[in-house]
């Protein structure tokens, strides 16, 4: 009997030390095939830089990609989806370091592929930023320039400490930043997983799904992006820490507290972003347990920090902001957002990849909405599981808030804001709901058409630097009379460089309706430009400004040309 007993506690012991030994040698595997990756990612970059993407491109930035970059890329998906499937991996640091691959992948090439940093808005309210830190100075009686340290001013507060303490230019921080909003996007998501009592592989597949459905352009250096953050970090505080120890005073203060100084920074960066986040909270802190009883509380206590200060400290953009309520009130137009560009009617497309753009974007919207029609069926039927079911109640509710926003006509872009703040929902309303297979089959599907929804349109969003080389020498070397103004698609460029230009009045095509050249007719200056041709040829299928510019050429002088940024003047 005892040697039987002897016998079987060896077995335990030989496969106690397989199984680890096993663990050891598959995190080893792992974490080897994450470097091959990206050594390959590293290499395709290196390869194919400092890249420059036409409009007639097939699929963007896509076209330029190398066959190293896709080897990496589908050993990096599959050894993810490999490492989501695992049971035997324990190690949360796996699991991050996968995301981060998966990551690099996704938003890392524009980064350190092209010159300058991406997107024309990155540059403006920098350029206020720039003009503070470099003159040390604010002029207070001016309503502009600096209208952001008036409104958010927590940019310009975390744009000083980065700059004073890293000493790096403000050029750097708008090329790197969206690396250090990837990586904080990764390891609050992971986060929140892990405090909603999710396992690591499913926290993991969460982040997976978040990551690979954002294809908008909300990671820029600016108010949005920092307020992405913010509202994820408040999104963790509210609803993933909802699980609370009943009465626990010290835990729910710490709460509280960590929820108010977030939402207080959250007012200082943006103003839609607040909004959103009490939109959200009222629908969802009723299923709340551990803020049930305090939930009136915090909604009268947001909306007083939000009204006091846009009210009396914030005014240019409350009185903004009111004018727009104003205007959706009094020109109500429900079906508005159909009418854009991005669901209106085809006959702007001109080639067979800007087809492919548009509806690889459309995609995501269709495989979300079908998501959420079963999950739904899925919550009413009683088929989540009892320790979930709550928390996707929560998220349910939460999604309800964000969609009311739908109401603000936010230009023509309030659908893709409303999109990309509800994936977090989304993300976990999902993995709650279906099962390892489903899941498998959702993350290859929705990581498939990721590279063409988000780089399809590089085209306009990246940013050469003959652009800003002639935004620089416009707001520099033109001197501007009363009554006179200019017309360029991206005036982001010229603020940058000069933001006192602000206050001259610069006019644009709308990117909403049809463009009409006439508003071209009154400005002084006409800036033409190699990016605001593949805007508007990408927009519309042709520029009407180029048109202009050849139908008025005895109209008109030219004065600076550097081959791909030119400016014009009215005879």
């Amino acid at each position: 009997m005892l040697n039987k007993y002897k016998n079987l506690n060896l077995k335990n012991e030989v496969s106690h030390v397989k199984s680890w030994f096993s663990s050891h040698l598959d995190l080893k595997i792992y974490v080897i095939f994450s470097l091959i990756s990206l050594i390959f990612l590293f290499y395709s970059i290196w390869k194919i830089r400092p890249v420059v993407v036409d409009v007639k491109d097939f699929l963007g930035l896509a076209s330029h990609l190398s066959l190293e970059y896709w080897i990496g890329y589908i050993l990096a998906v599959f050894f993810s989806i490999k490492l989501y499937l695992d049971k035997k991996i324990k190690k949360d640091i796996i699991y991050i370091l996968y995301l981060i691959v998966i990551g690099l992948y996704l938003f890392g090439v524009p980064i350190f592929a092209e010159d300058n940093a991406r997107f024309p808005w990155s540059y403006y309210p920098a350029g206020e930023v720039k003009t503070v830190m470099e003159t040390k100075y604010v002029n207070l009686s001016s309503q502009y320039p600096v209208m952001t340290y008036r409104s958010w001013p927590a940019l310009h507060l975390i744009s000083a400490s980065i700059l004073y303490l890293t000493d790096i230019k403000i050029e750097n921080v708008l090329k790197y930043f969206p690396l250090f909003w990837v990586f904080s996007v990764i390891l609050i998501t992971f986060s929140i997983g892990k405090r909603l009592r999710l396992l690591s592989n499913q926290s993991f597949l969460a982040s997976f799904l978040i990551l690979a459905s954002f294809w908008g352009p909300l990671y820029y250096y600016g108010p949005v992006s920092i307020a992405y953050l913010l509202y994820l970090l408040l999104f963790m505080f509210i609803v993933a820490f909802s699980k609370i120890i009943p009465n626990n005073y010290l835990a729910e203060v710490h709460r509280a507290i960590l929820i108010s100084l977030t939402f207080i920074t959250l007012i200082i960066t943006h103003i839609l972003t607040p909004i959103m986040i009490i939109s959200s909270f009222i629908f969802s802190s009723s299923f709340i347990q551990s803020l049930h009883k305090k939930r009136t509380i915090f909604i009268i206590f947001f909306i007083i920090l939000f009204t006091s200060w846009y009210l009396y400290l914030a005014q240019f953009m409350f009185e903004t902001g009111v004018k727009e309520v104003i205007k959706q009130v009094s020109q109500p137009d429900i079906f508005g957002l159909f009418k854009t560009g991005k669901y209106s009617s085809v006959e702007i497309i001109t080639f067979s990849s800007h087809w492919i753009v548009r509806y690889s974007r459309l995609f995501y919207i269709g495989v979300y909405a079908i998501a959420m029609i079963v999950a739904s069926t899925f919550y009413i039927t009683g088929r989540i599981k009892k320790d979930n079911k709550e928390l996707t109640k929560i998220c349910f509710f939460w999604l309800i808030g964000i969609f009311i926003l739908f109401v603000i006509k936010y230009g023509a872009e309030i659908d893709e804001r409303i999109y990309l703040f509800s994936l977090v929902p989304m993300g976990y309303i999902i993995t709650f709901t279906f099962d390892r297979k489903i899941l498998t089959v959702l993350a290859i599907l929705l990581i498939l058409p990721h590279i063409p929804a988000h780089y399809g349109t590089e085209s306009s969003d990246l940013i050469r630097t003959t652009e800003l080389n002639g935004a620089k020498f416009f707001a520099e070397k033109t001197i501007f009379h009363i009554g006179e103004s200019y017309f360029s698609m991206w005036d982001t460029f010229i603020d940058y460089y000069d933001p006192e230009k602000v206050k001259i009045y610069g006019r644009t095509l709308s990117i909403i309706e049809k463009p009409d050249p006439t508003k071209i007719d009154n400005s002084t200056y006409i800036i033409n430009s190699n990016g605001s041709y593949n805007f508007l040829f990408y927009t519309f299928g042709f520029d009407p400004l180029k048109e202009w510019i050849q139908f008025n050429q005895g109209k008109i002088n030219q004065f600076y040309d550097n081959g791909f940024y030119q400016i014009f003047k009215i005879k």
